[in-house]
């Protein structure tokens, strides 16, 4: 049999399996995580990589053996491990630099290294370096670099010395296969024997021997490719592959599930062969990697590799359905608009241009076809969206235009109109519709077979959709919010109909225009919905929304190669896509895939495009997708880990280090349930750390935990790894922790156990203690009791002994106290005539005192009614002095911007306001009249009618004339003398008059001031304007020409805004000493504001300590508030007002006028 039949026998029994099991996709490059030595604290170098039956990874760092759990990298041995293994009973075997042994656990859970050179004799014990291990049976063989093999079996070492280079090491069959330097040996009797063949590999640094099954072993070298040893002879196997893993040299290879092969190479990062001998995957750092040279290459539980390397740690998904074309596949980083399928191709359309491939269901992704190129003559702009249609490729290119590509030319269609989105039209004219922003434009072929723009509808905003149904009308979708019914007439399109949510659709304004089956949908928030032409309405389109179920927003649905329709959509935030299926006679059904999508939830561009069940690309913010949707990748084997707990009482102490273990000290996968913790109440705090081996998007798993005896109900999701408990009461607990992953896969709970034991005081010895005391206790108590009974005992007889004496004493008084009670009887038989004498008299005055409360009722009826008089008299008196008051608008409007403070203590009011203009002349006045009440209240009608007289009839307009003839007036009127008792009736006044045309103010005042706010600082200079100016309206300036000019030569007065002008001492009526009011004149300035008051408001007691307002604080509220506009500062005094007062009655009548002067005509 030559050597080329016997390699093409074994091929067959080798590739014969090959379609049982799922494969690992070749469509893409594999997601990437990688760890720098910065993130996991150790060495550059990672020589060695293994799993230990929980699932945490261990690598032979340059700094030693590093532990990584999915949460925390940590050194356990500074040994500088080269390479693991592991027996049947999961346990590690280390090599490395002088020293080997294994990974155990010690006595408190830490996984330490033990090392077995204490078991070799003194002469053996300087060992070199261990670069390859191999268990067969019970026996575990490491190969040392100084021609030796030490074989460990049942606690011994057996020390093998073998002339001659040894490399790599091999159990298969039960045998040990060893490469040295004659070539592939057996060990057979503690000797090497060559097998047929081995000088095929001879000094061709064999890096791994894996069993390929079909009793086949498979042989990779470092640069001469791949041997097979089947039927006890070396063959040479020349693959696909075999020329790119001797040009990138393989340092280590690793098994995957299924038979495939995954090489590690020094020069170009990761292949991935099948069992078929053809590469399926290569990834290196371009396509994500943080290093190409490998040191170490393993295989985790999950499928995915670890690649230990030069620097750092790479961890490859590659069983995933997901893979990626980027920069390693020809694509550059950028957002992704369009895909298509075209002539076996793929076009994918992103921000940088237009870039295609051939498209094969089973790509080589070391051949140059296997990457994208770049389309020339796009200047590397967007493409928004790709049609094929025939034989052309048409696309739209921002800010340029329209293209085509047909047979390999490329043109341009039309110039700047680049549409968002292409739709074909299936009436014979083959016509191509293409909405953006500014419209819809159709595009046929012209006479010369290219294509061209032959009509638009501009009038119109964004369109995202266009179908065209069994008529041949084209629906379309406005800004995702309209629906619009087009018909093509010629080259024209005319608008047939619009609807919105006022013809049945949702009123979400985020549609979606669908086609399944020949049917137009419109995709929402709530479901999908077709237009029912009987309503000429939208309705809910039930076949849809029961098969997907509710709520399910479809926004696009295309056809794959094979003509099954596929969606994407979304089900609340979660974006989903799957496919529908309809049977002959079956109802409609579909298959929703949600899970896989959270892969990309973050980045997704939801533009898609299905090719068959197992491939769909999709495009993203930054790569190309692809997406298998229908595999069956391994099922993640991954659960959650506790991994330590700490006692947080004082210092921290660990109490459990993350390793279960038996009577032995083996490890156990779970907690024995017969080595419960105990831990004492005084250290009855603790935390407890935990962690996920789900590595694959590992800082995605979340956490939910559940202590046992303590918590209610499991706690929410969280990314926490920790969680304290302090102050536990004694008892049995269970911590129950269990993860999820990113797709939602979730675990069985891992469990620790442990018990917090009572305090002394609550123990059992203690309650038995107590139990004894308390015994003794009662014995005592009893004891005394019975000694105190007897002693009373004896007492109560003499007690008894006195008593029948007392008792029988007390029997002769009581005979001789009945002989008295008879006696009383007859005394008080005569009283009772007596008493009964006296009744019938308090009868007859009874009578009388109720004849008198009839007459007391009947004149408290007549009080109230005569109340009731005065009170409506009163009233109408408050009637009549309201319109004696100028209240209305219009009397009010004279005043420009003021406000009218008015408050009467009673119904009626003793403070009165009047206000008039003759000719330029505004007059205004404020007037406190004696008394309040009814009494002022006529007085205030008394002013009212003297000012009308003097200033609207004679026309006086000098203020101070004013209150002197008022005064007269007063004086008339009341027939005052002057005399000594006589009652002083008058009024205390604010009378201002301004001059319109001139801006001149005067006033004159008896007892109440003026504030006057200005607009701007106020200097002394300008206080001189309002000083007096003479009597009876003489205009004097020279009786004060030094206080004139003192005030010129003085600095601005700084931060005084208010101005108070006070008035004359004396009030308008009789007074001892009645002179001429002063009249004060000065200039307004536009935006000056002026106050007229009674003393009411500051007279008023109140607020914490029922103290006076005082006019001090009244001052100063009324700058705080002068910028404000005069109603609100008329809200402001109101509501002080009342917050002062608080539970006091108001005390007297409040009356203010502020007006803000603005040229006031």
């Amino acid at each position: 049999m030559n050597n080329f039949y016997r390699t093409g026998l074994i091929l067959f029994f080798i590739l014969q399996t090959i379609f049982l099991y799922a494969q690992y996709k070749s469509s893409g490059i594999p997601f990437v995580n990688n760890f720098s030595p910065q993130e996991y604290k150790a060495g550059n170098q990672n020589w060695a990589i293994t799993q230990d039956a929980r699932g945490i990874m261990y690598f032979g760092n340059t700094d030693g053996i590093m532990e990584f759990d999915g949460t925390t990298w940590k050194i356990i041995d500074p040994m500088r491990a080269l390479c693991f293994a592991k027996d049947r009973q999961e346990r590690i075997f280390v090599g490395g630099r002088f020293n080997f042994g294994y990974l155990t656990p010690d006595s408190a859970g830490n996984i330490i290294f033990k090392s077995l050179i204490d078991l070799l004799p003194e002469q053996y014990k300087n060992v070199d370096h261990i670069w390859t291990i191999a268990c067969v049976g019970s026996a575990v063989y490491f190969i040392s670099t100084d021609e030796k093999i030490y074989v460990y079996e049942s606690g011994k070492i057996k020390t093998l010395s073998i002339k001659g280079y040894m490399g790599a090491i091999s159990s298969y069959n039960n045998q040990i296969f060893i490469e040295h330097t004659d070539g592939l040996c057996i060990l057979k009797n503690d000797h090497l024997e060559k097998v047929k063949g081995g000088e095929l590999v001879s000094r061709v640094n064999i890096r791994n021997m894996f069993d390929f099954g079909e009793d086949t072993l498979l042989i990779v070298t470092r640069s001469n490719g791949l041997f097979i040893y089947h039927q006890q002879e070396v063959t040479a196997w020349k693959t696909a592959v075999s020329p790119y893993i001797e040009d990138y040299q393989v340092y280590l290879a690793t098994q995957l599930p299924n038979g495939f092969i995954g090489f590690g190479t020094v020069k170009s990062g990761v292949i991935i062969m099948n069992k078929q001998g053809e590469p399926t995957q290569h990834i290196n750092r371009y396509g994500g990697m943080i290093n190409d040279d490998h040191c170490g290459i393993f295989c985790d539980r999950q499928g995915n590799i670890w690649s230990g390397l030069e620097y750092g740690i790479s961890y490859l998904h590659v069983n995933s359905r997901w893979s990626v074309y980027n920069e390693l596949a020809g694509l550059p980083t950028a957002t992704y608009y369009s895909v298509a399928l075209h002539n076996d191709k793929i076009y994918a359309g992103n921000a940088q241009g237009l870039y295609s491939k051939s498209w094969k269901i089973k790509d080589n992704p070391l051949q140059a076809d296997w990457k994208f190129c770049n389309q020339p003559g796009i200047d590397a702009r967007k493409v928004w969206d790709i049609i094929s249609i025939d034989n052309d490729l048409i696309f739209s290119s921002s800010n340029v235009g329209t293209y085509c590509l047909s047979d390999g030319n490329l043109y341009k269609a039309a110039d700047y109109t680049a549409p968002f989105t292409f739709s074909g039209m299936s009436n014979k004219r083959k016509i191509i519709a293409g909405g953006e922003h500014t419209g819809i434009f159709l595009y046929q072929k012209n006479n010369k077979n290219r294509w061209e723009i032959i009509s638009s509808y501009k009038d119109i905003g964004y369109l995202g959709y266009f179908k065209e149904d069994s008529q041949g009308h084209i629906w379309t979708c406005e800004d995702f919010a309209m629906i619009h019914e087009f018909e093509l007439k010629g080259d024209s399109l005319v608008l047939l109909n619009s609807y919105d949510s006022t013809q049945g659709l949702p009123s979400d304004e985020n549609y979606s225009l669908i086609k399944l089956y020949d049917r137009i949908l419109v995709g929402t928030k709530k479901g999908s919905y077709f237009f029912d032409k009987k309503t000429n309405k939208f309705q809910p389109c039930d076949e849809v929304n029961a098969a997907m179920g509710p709520d399910v927003h479809i926004t696009s649905i295309l056809t794959d190669n094979n003509g099954k329709p596929w969606f994407w959509g979304f089900l609340n935030e979660s974006e989903l896509t799957g496919y529908f299926e309809k049977k002959p006679g079956e109802k409609l059904t579909c298959r929703l895939i949600i899970e896989p999508l959270k892969k990309i939830k973050a980045f997704t561009n939801s533009t898609f495009l299905p090719i068959d069940d197992h491939n769909m690309l999709i495009g993203s913010s930054n790569c190309l997708v692809h997406l298998d949707p229908t595999s069956t990748i391994m099922k993640p084997f991954f659960n959650a880990l506790i991994r330590t707990v700490t006692l947080t009482n004082g210092s921290d102490s660990a109490i459990f280090n993350g390793t279960f273990l038996d009577q032995e000290g083996k490890m156990l996968l779970e907690q024995d349930n017969d080595h419960t913790i105990e831990i004492p109440y005084i250290s009855n705090s603790l935390r407890i750390n935990y962690s996920s081996n789900y590595y694959e998007d590992y800082n995605q798993n979340t956490y939910s935990y559940k202590m046992e005896g303590f918590d209610s109900d499991w706690s929410t999701w969280t990314k926490k790894t920790e969680k304290e408990y302090t102050n536990l009461p004694e008892g049995n607990y269970e911590f129950l922790v269990k993860t999820r992953n990113f797709y939602g896969n979730e675990t069985l709970p891992a469990s620790f156990s442990f018990t917090i034991t009572p305090p002394w005081y609550r123990t059992y010895l203690a309650y038995f203690s107590y139990f004894i005391f308390l015994a003794l206790f009662i014995y005592l108590i009893v004891k005394l009791s019975i000694r105190k009974v007897e002693k009373e005992k004896i007492k109560l007889e003499k007690i008894v002994q006195q008593r029948t004496e007392e008792v029988v004493r007390q029997k002769d008084e009581i005979v001789l106290k009945n002989s008295e009670l008879e006696q009383q009887r007859e005394e008080i038989l005569s009283q009772n005539e007596v008493l009964s004498q006296q009744n019938e008299e308090i009868s007859s005055q009874r009578d009388e005192i109720e004849a008198q409360r009839d007459i007391v009722v009947s004149q408290k009826n007549q009080i109230e009614r005569i109340h009731k008089g005065v009170t409506d008299s009163i009233n109408y008196a408050k009637k009549i002095q309201e319109a004696l008051l100028p209240v209305s608008d219009a009397s009010r409007s004279i005043l420009g911007e003021h406000f009218i403070l008015y408050k009467p203590k009673d119904i009626v009011s003793g403070d009165f306001y009047w206000i008039s203009q003759i000719n330029e002349m505004l007059i205004v006045a404020v007037a406190d009249c004696t008394g309040h009440g009814v009494p002022g209240a006529f007085m205030s009608m008394l002013g009212i009618t003297f000012l009308n007289e003097i200033i609207r009839k004679q026309e006086v307009t000098q203020a101070n004339q004013v209150l002197n003839q008022l005064r007269s007036e007063i004086i008339n009127a009341l027939q005052q003398k002057g005399i000594h008792g006589e009652q002083k009736d008058g009024m205390d006044i604010s009378l201002l008059v301004i001059n319109t045309n001139t801006h001149e103010c005067q006033w004159a005042g008896a007892n109440n001031p003026l504030y006057i706010i200005k607009n701007t600082a106020v200097s002394s200079w300008q206080l001189a304007a309002c000083l007096p100016v003479g009597k009876a309206g003489q205009n004097t300036p020279k009786q004060f020409p030094d206080r004139s000019q003192e005030a010129k030569s003085q600095e601005p007065i700084a931060n005084s805004h208010l101005i108070e002008v006070k008035g004359d001492s004396m009030p308008v009526s009789i007074h001892p000493v009645m002179k001429d009011f002063t009249n004060h004149e000065f200039m307004l300035e536009e935006g000056d504001i002026l106050y007229l008051m009674s003393d009411g408001y500051a007279d008023q007691f109140g607020g914490v300590n029922h103290k006076k307002f005082f006019s001090k604080r009244l001052k100063e509220l009324l700058v705080s508030i002068s910028e404000k506009p005069m109603k609100e500062q008329k809200e402001i005094l109101e509501a002080t007002f009342e917050n002062w007062k608080i539970d006091q009655d108001q005390i007297d009548d409040v009356t203010i006028i502020g007006l803000r002067y603005n040229n006031i005509i």
